[in-house]
């Protein structure tokens, strides 16, 4: 759709450029016979020149009206035309346009419809999930609950100290490498848990005492007091860890160490990781506890690997052991050929004197064998003949001879 001033200025454009082209060809006429005529003559002809040329201006200038107002109504035409195959567009397009937010507005309530009942159908499994591990922590945390009473019993945390510690036993030695409720002095009362047999120089056997100790009151308080942030409190909680680990060291000395029966020295077994490590962070601790109770602490783990190089060490003296064994063998059965060398030699001598007097029998049988071919006997009565009594006599002679 144009606006009628738009049309207005295109129909001038049209009449301006008309007049200019009509203008333009006057002048190249006027030049012409300008050019072509005398200039006293000019004058005479260019009078019926312009008189057509006023004709034609006035002829080109109706026209040019006339043209003019055509232009006029066909743009008038051409913008109703146009008016109106937009208005037409325009309502086409609102057509399709409802029919593309219908289809849309389609699709998409299906796909959020589609998606909200898949998204509510995971939230509502997640929900269902988290429930059910609200109700295993629930169980949990009474499981745990019950399980700091019972670590709350001094008695039953030395119970576990002693499951933990068998287990580590069980797994790493046999069964004669080492004994439960040991009593290391055969006069004294005192039994401890577990006690690893250690050979010595003479052959026989002693006693490692190893004892399961767990000062969880005292461990558990230092944690706190880490949590805190309280450094003197810290200090303190740590001196009664220490303390605690002294005095359970020197239990572990004056009831199971009594050498030449046991080693010079015990293990104090701690059954949790973090347990040892505080112990061993505690500032000359474990020096005193090894140089002056003869005591040893050990965790899980190293307490694994000690046992891991006295199974080694086991097996290096039974190696000894048997390599002792072996070379008295090997000094036995080395008199026994040499005894054997001298067996040989005299079955040797006995063998070829046996082959010997095989060949003298052998040569003998031949010589019978020989005369007795050679007899010549007489009909009637068996009376040896003169011919063969000498050559029995020979033959007699050489058997003796032989």
């Amino acid at each position: 759709m144009f606006p009628k001033n738009d049309i207005s200025a295109i129909g001038s454009m049209v009449i301006w450029i008309l007049l200019f082209s009509i203008l333009f060809i006057i002048l190249w006429q006027l030049t012409k016979l300008v050019r072509g005529k005398n200039k006293e003559d000019s004058h005479d002809s260019l009078l019926p020149f312009f008189t057509m040329q006023n004709q034609m201006f006035e002829s080109y200038q109706n026209q040019l009206h006339q043209l003019k107002q055509d232009i006029f109504t066909q743009l008038n035409q051409i913008s109703g035309d146009i008016n109106d195959k937009l208005k037409d567009g325009e309502v086409t397009i609102d057509k399709q346009m409802d029919q593309i937010r219908f289809l849309v507005d389609d699709k998409l309530s299906k796909t959020l419809d589609e998606r909200l009942g898949a998204s509510f159908t995971l939230v509502q499994n997640s929900l269902s999930k988290v429930e059910q591990g609200l109700g295993e922590m629930q169980v949990l945390s009474k499981g745990v609950g019950d399980l700091k009473k019972v670590l709350g019993n001094v008695k039953t945390r030395g119970v576990l100290g002693e499951v933990q510690l068998g287990n580590i036993i069980d797994q790493l030695l046999s069964s004669h490498q080492y004994g439960k409720n040991v009593k290391p002095h055969p006069h004294r009362d005192n039994h401890v848990e577990y006690a690893i047999k250690m050979p010595d120089k003479n052959g026989k056997s002693v006693w490692l005492p190893v004892d399961a100790k767990f000062p969880l009151d005292k461990y558990e308080q230092l944690i706190v007091s880490y949590e805190s942030g309280d450094k003197k409190e810290v200090e303190r909680k740590a001196k009664a860890l220490k303390q605690s680990v002294v005095l359970m060291a020197r239990d572990i000395r004056d009831k199971y160490i009594h050498p030449p029966y046991t080693t010079d020295f015990g293990i104090l077994f701690l059954p949790t990781e973090g347990l040892y490590a505080e112990v061993i962070r505690l500032e000359g601790l474990h020096d005193y506890l090894f140089h002056e109770l003869k005591v040893m602490v050990c965790g899980p783990s190293n307490f694994a690997a000690l046992l891991n190089s006295l199974q080694l060490g086991f097996r290096t003296i039974a190696i000894q052991e048997r390599s002792a064994e072996v070379w008295e063998i090997l000094t036995q059965v080395r008199t026994e050929l040499g005894n054997f060398s001298i067996y040989l030699e005299k079955t040797e001598k006995k063998i070829l004197e046996a082959h010997s007097a095989i060949e003298k029998a052998k040569g003998k049988t031949k010589t019978m064998e020989t005369t007795l071919k050679n007899a010549e006997f007489q009909d009637g009565p068996s009376i040896p003949s003169q011919r063969g009594m000498p050559s029995l006599e020979i033959n007699r002679q050489t058997s003796v001879s032989g």
